[in-house]
């Protein structure tokens, strides 16, 4: 499973690194913690930055943009992979309605 957090990681840095510039510092900084601790393979210590990176993206962006549903798979499959269920649905399912 880590292997997809790394193939996930890698999705949403290629992404996100495609709007640069297009999105607030405080965004960019999320991020960027988030991906620091992912890469050394920091798993629990990353969810706050990952939350943090979703809801300003929600705010930026809104529902319907593809970094908002980059945060949203992020998210997601961190709370799963931490055995948090009942966190990772809600994540997951709006996803799910929008395919």
């Amino acid at each position: 499973m880590r292997c997809l957090f790394a193939g996930v990681g890698i999705f949403v840095l290629l992404l996100f690194s495609g709007i640069s510039g297009a999105q607030s510092p405080e965004l960019d900084e999320a991020f960027k913690q988030y991906s620091t601790l992912s890469s050394e393979g920091k798993y629990g210590e990353e969810v706050p930055f990952a939350e943090r990176f979703l809801a300003l993206a929600k705010t930026e962006f809104g529902e319907t943009h593809s970094v908002y549903a980059s945060g949203l798979t992020v998210l997601g499959l961190l709370y799963y992979n931490q055995g948090r269920y009942a966190d990772a649905e809600p994540s997951l399912q709006a996803l799910a309605s929008d395919l």
